[in-house]
């Protein structure tokens, strides 16, 4: 199997998949293993953290926001996924944190 690199993979796709990443980290550091947040804290901070994933995309990963169809889109792509991500693997870690 060969596999593409991260180079070529669309800027768009880049953006989304690491946006799924971040969903999964706040998730976790959300848990009840790490910080424990939850209800309007944990909103404020997933929140955050997708705000942090527009500068670590931009800057970090050096991804180009005109590549991608500009700010509107660039800040858009994946926001949809991330939240639904984020509920999910949120609400599976403080299941397991009951037992």
């Amino acid at each position: 199997m060969n596999l593409p690199s991260w180079r070529n993979i669309k800027p768009s796709n880049q953006v989304y998949w690491i946006r799924v990443i971040f969903a999964m980290l706040a998730a976790i550091i959300c848990s009840p293993f790490v910080l424990n947040l939850s209800g309007f804290f944990g909103a404020v901070f997933t929140v955050l953290f997708y705000a942090a994933s527009y500068y670590f995309l931009r800057d970090a990963l050096k991804i180009d926001v005109a590549a991608v169809g500009g700010r509107g889109k660039f800040i858009r792509i994946g926001v949809g996924t991330y939240v639904i991500v984020w509920i999910l693997a949120w609400t599976v870690l403080n299941t397991i944190a009951i037992f």
